[in-house]
């Protein structure tokens, strides 16, 4: 790895984020900005380094993609901004303007309630009490892609997963009107929940692994908890601590021996190698955008997002595309796993020569998902939740992380939609009083 360049794009990264996060008026936002430099950095920057051709070919796009990103969540964040006073909202206010307590209540019983479903109708409740068939995968090679199959086109498991991703946000809307400040108790829920959802996945990757408490930590810190400088703390721990644990487990699910034998500096060797090599892949993900196809697949993607894809027909994978594309085989034959473009890479694909747009348009739905939840407090815990998904899916692509945030807030925003709409004909009925008097 050239230090140089490595130290060129490091430094070129913090700059574009305190650039951006100097007109950025709220915490979260913050928090979000910071969360995607740093990633970013370390899922495109990091590898574009390891190689001077990569460097010669890929850094001005990595600071222009960058750039209107982070310009992106700025600029949806402030659309038809107004001034609003920033004191709490009662909770019984709250309650009249967007859902109901018992409402909620029901509606994260639902969510719970849809992933053990799930269980049923895949017939793999009676895999909860054995949690070793989900880690190994040394037994069921191809299979864990048939069986993805194989759920797709199980009418009953993609209704109960469209149920379970509406009402994502009241899970956690109770996660904190129930629990409150009772952090440990939050943590098992979600390693709990996290437990039933790699079940029903048969697979327990390492995203999974880190991912309640991941969202516990972001969870403290947007409640303030904990200080932006321990959160960075604990994460840079944890990485030293679990790399080596998810490198070996990674062995032990393909058929070799669990041991902590390596030592750090091989862990993490290893985990470069794993997770940190996607830029080498980004002159095929060029190619594939060269023709521009992409576009109005995307665009047609991004409108019917509201609507199950089984009914509009616009759903694909990026990532199965491309993996696909590098592996010459199709999803589900002997052989085939999921390669990942990063962002950047994906952008390239998405929007061929203008992939900076694809950037600008992510960034502005992050922002708008930003400025709408940050209009109620009983929404921050939800709000950490997206950016724990953020802080993953940064790894992958964009169009994964799209799909989970923004298609579980619809029913969150047709609930607002009606509130709203109650309100107005209860003024406008108001004003027709007064005027008759």
């Amino acid at each position: 790895m050239n230090t140089l360049d490595l130290a060129l794009l490091g430094v070129g990264t913090a700059i574009a984020w305190l650039a951006f996060t100097l007109p950025a008026v709220r915490r979260s936002l913050k928090i979000k900005i910071a969360t995607i430099s740093v990633i970013y950095f370390l899922y495109s920057g990091v590898g574009i380094a390891t190689d001077p051709g990569l460097m010669a070919e890929f850094a001005f796009p990595y600071f222009v993609f960058l750039a209107c990103l982070l310009l992106g969540v700025l600029l949806g964040a402030q659309l038809n901004v107004k001034q609003r006073s920033r004191r709490p909202i009662p909770r019984e206010e709250m309650s009249e303007r967007w859902w109901s307590n018992t409402s909620a209540s029901w509606l994260a019983v639902i969510y719970v309630a849809a992933i053990i479903g799930q269980l049923f109708v895949t017939g793999r409740a009676g895999e909860l009490f054995n949690p070793s068939s989900i880690l190994l995968e040394s037994n069921k090679g191809d299979d864990i892609f048939a069986g993805r199959l194989n759920r797709g086109e199980n009418s009953a498991f993609v209704v109960l997963g469209y149920m379970k991703l509406l009402c994502i946000p009241f899970f956690y809307i109770e996660l904190q009107r129930k629990l409150g400040s009772r952090w440990i108790l939050q943590l098992l829920l979600l390693c709990g929940v996290t437990y039933l959802q790699v079940t029903v996945a048969e697979q327990w990757g390492r995203a999974a692994l880190v991912q309640p408490f991941l969202i516990w930590l972001f969870v403290l810190l947007a409640h303030k908890r904990i200080s932006g400088k321990i959160f960075t703390a604990i994460i840079v721990m944890g990485f030293t601590a679990v790399v080596p644990i998810l490198n070996s487990i990674t062995v032990w699910r393909q058929g070799g021996d669990f041991a902590l034998t390596d030592g750090l500096g091989a862990n993490i060797s290893a985990f470069q190698k794993a997770e940190l090599s996607y830029p080498s892949l980004y002159p095929i993900a060029r190619e594939m955008g060269a023709s521009g196809e992409y576009i109005e697949r995307y665009l047609l993607w991004l409108v019917s997002l509201p609507f199950p894809s089984s009914l509009t027909g616009t759903s694909f994978s990026v990532s199965r595309d491309f993996s696909e594309e590098i592996l010459g085989i199709t999803y589900g034959q002997g052989g085939f796993y999921v390669l990942l473009p990063s962002w950047l890479g994906e952008s390239f694909i998405a929007f061929g020569p203008y992939f900076a747009l694809w950037g600008l348009i992510v960034g502005v739905l992050i922002g708008l998902m930003d400025r709408f939840l940050s209009k109620t407090p009983e929404l921050l815990t939800y709000d950490a939740y997206l950016m724990a998904l953020l802080f993953v899916y940064l790894r992958s692509v964009s169009q994964e992380y799209i799909a989970q945030a923004v298609a579980s807030m619809w029913l969150l925003l047709f609930l607002y939609a009606l509130s709203r709409l109650r309100r107005e004909k209860t003024g406008a009925s108001t004003t027709e009083e007064e005027i008759s008097k």
